[in-house]
């Protein structure tokens, strides 16, 4: 169910509704959030409600052998275990499968993949390492249920932590007692912001993107310049939405969101665009993944070696496929080149000019941008074979026929651009406008800013969110 759906709109009321007559009772308020966050997961198949439920409770159950248990590092080692080979399991089994098919051995079942799991699973691992390093208590069920299964991030995030999720969950609100509250200016600016990227940037450019994957053959350099720029920003504008409207459906309930981008296309770096992009699963990979295994505590070569690990092993966590496993590896070289470039050029740096800065600033910024936009060809298509063929055409072609562009196209771009350099400033900006302004003002406003998303909007189809597969 898109949160652009007027189904998901009637939903979300009717929960927000309940859910202001139902806060200051804590128990019925906890019931609340879980059924609403089930019945919402419902939308996408009962088989998948399922499979949420046996996970939880048999996570649950690990969770209590390691607070009780003195062999807590070989039960954390079998759970952690049993939740990779759970994932790896729906992500794999159909390619198994159908590979074992093709050779003509008889293997034609298939599984349905929950929507989310990858999401899931990193929620129920991080759980799990914070209860075995003591940083956390799990106190209920109820609690723990809650988290797992909330419905503003459960398809496709930000990956929560639960002590933050916890202490939301269990504040008092005696009308209005210490409960986490969301402005409304901030909360509007995040919906706004949703629909803009998602509906109205989105859907200009998935066509675009659509085009140029599927039949690269078919379109010159410039074509093909423009289908991956418009991927770049198509994946941005889809994915930052989604998370602006998760943060304001989970504000509007009492809870707070993990910010997940910080204006990622501004990045001079690769290391600085892991600070900035999907930033909920970049420091989950950092906790539980890239520490874990030795951070930069052991020397130079171990700590490039524990970052190429890392993102490969990210890469391989957003789905089944070469392209991911490729993916995941090129953002790893970067990274080891990025710190290793930085660690040589760095302390020279001292003493030259702001021009002289300001210059290998755009110089890395430029490289950047165009490094980032190569690898999105890779993580995007269907296979590598999408990419290898898009990549050779767009070397190769020289017809210099130009037929993608317009001039929609390019204020899309336009604004693409400004909102993933410029986004928390203007959030920041239109924020404070709308909580100042007088109520009937906003809402005349926020009706006209709507009709005209609606209007300048794709008519016929809306973009599907490019994370919940995963």
């Amino acid at each position: 169910m898109s949160f652009l759906s007027n189904r998901f709109i009637l939903f979300f009321l009717a929960v927000w509704g309940l859910s202001i007559v139902l806060r200051p009772h804590k128990r019925v308020y906890k019931s609340l959030i879980v059924i609403a966050s089930f019945v919402f997961y419902g939308f996408f198949g009962i088989y998948g409600v399922l499979v949420l439920t046996v996970d939880v409770l048999i996570n649950y159950g690990l969770i209590r052998l390691l607070e009780r248990d003195k062999a807590k590092r070989e039960i954390l080692g079998l759970a952690v275990g049993f939740n990779v080979l759970f994932l790896a399991a729906y992500k794999y089994f159909n390619v198994f499968a159908e590979g074992m098919a093709g050779r003509g051995l008889g293997v034609g079942a298939e599984i349905i993949v929950p929507v989310g799991i990858s999401f899931i699973t990193f929620k129920i691992i991080s759980v799990l390492v914070d209860s075995y390093r003591q940083k956390i208590r799990v106190k209920s069920l109820a609690d723990y249920i809650a988290f797992v299964s909330f419905f503003p991030q459960i398809t496709a995030g930000p990956i929560g932590r639960y002590r933050e999720f916890e202490q939301d969950l269990n504040r008092l609100n005696g009308f209005g007692v210490d409960i986490y509250k969301l402005e409304t200016g901030r909360f509007w600016t995040l919906m706004i912001g949703g629909w803009l990227k998602m509906y109205l940037i989105g859907g200009a450019l998935f066509e675009v993107v659509n085009q140029t994957i599927n039949s690269p053959q078919s379109f010159g350099r410039v074509d093909l310049l423009l289908g991956m720029v418009s991927l770049s920003f198509f994946i941005y504008a889809n994915f930052s939405g989604y998370s602006d409207m998760s943060e304001a459906v989970a504000g509007a309930l009492g809870f707070r969101t993990p910010k997940n981008f910080d204006d990622p296309y501004r990045s001079g770096g690769v290391g600085e665009f892991w600070q900035r992009w999907h930033i909920s699963l970049s420091s989950w990979l950092r906790d539980y993944l890239y520490i874990p295994l030795g951070g930069n505590r052991k020397g130079m070569p171990r700590k490039y070696f524990n970052l190429l690990a890392t993102m490969t092993i990210g890469g391989v966590w957003h789905g089944v496929g070469v392209n991911f496993l490729v993916w995941g590896g090129i953002h790893g070289v970067m990274l080891v080149l990025d710190h290793a470039l930085g660690n040589l050029i760095r302390p020279k740096f001292v003493g030259i000019t702001k021009g002289i800065k300001a210059l290998f600033k755009g110089v890395g910024w430029l490289l950047t941008f165009g490094l980032i936009n190569i690898t999105w060809i890779i993580f995007y298509p269907k296979n590598i074979g999408f990419s290898i063929r898009y990549l050779e055409n767009l070397v190769g072609s020289r017809e210099p026929l130009v037929t993608l562009w317009s001039v929609k196209l390019g204020c899309v771009l336009v604004l693409s651009g400004i909102l993933s350099v410029f986004g928390g400033k203007i959030q920041e900006t239109v924020s404070g406008v709308l909580t100042k302004a007088p109520w009937v003002a906003r809402y005349f406003l926020l009706i006209a800013i709507f009709y005209l998303i609606i209007l300048f909007g794709p008519s016929t189809y809306v973009a599907p969110a490019a994370y919940f597969n995963f």
